[in-house]
């Protein structure tokens, strides 16, 4: 991770604050593996987001607003490996839990 990306917040990251690329398709693993990865989409996120996080900042993390669906990429990463469970059943589980 690069050093730059250390004090980031998840507010950061998900109000496009958190000094992430613009385009996560900038990424050379991004056009590898969109089609042809037979890696499970876990493990594909996870090297996506360690690649984003191992580019230098565009702004200070926090101090511009950039739009970047890296942002989104990290912080799913971040709850799969909190959870243990893929993106996938998180979103079905909140979505199957109804209101409170």
């Amino acid at each position: 991770m690069h050093p730059g990306y250390r004090l980031v917040t998840i507010r950061q990251l998900l109000q496009y604050r958190g000094g992430l690329l613009e385009d996560i398709g900038q990424l050379p693993s991004w056009s590898e593996s969109l089609l042809t990865d037979p890696r499970p989409l876990q493990e594909q996120r996870r090297l996506l987001a360690k690649e984003a996080l191992s580019v230098p900042p565009l702004a200070s993390p926090g101090s511009r607003c950039v739009y970047s669906n890296a942002g989104y990429l990290v912080v799913g990463t971040i709850l799969e490996t909190l959870t243990e469970e893929t993106w996938e059943n998180l979103l079905r589980r909140d979505r199957t839990r109804g209101e409170p």
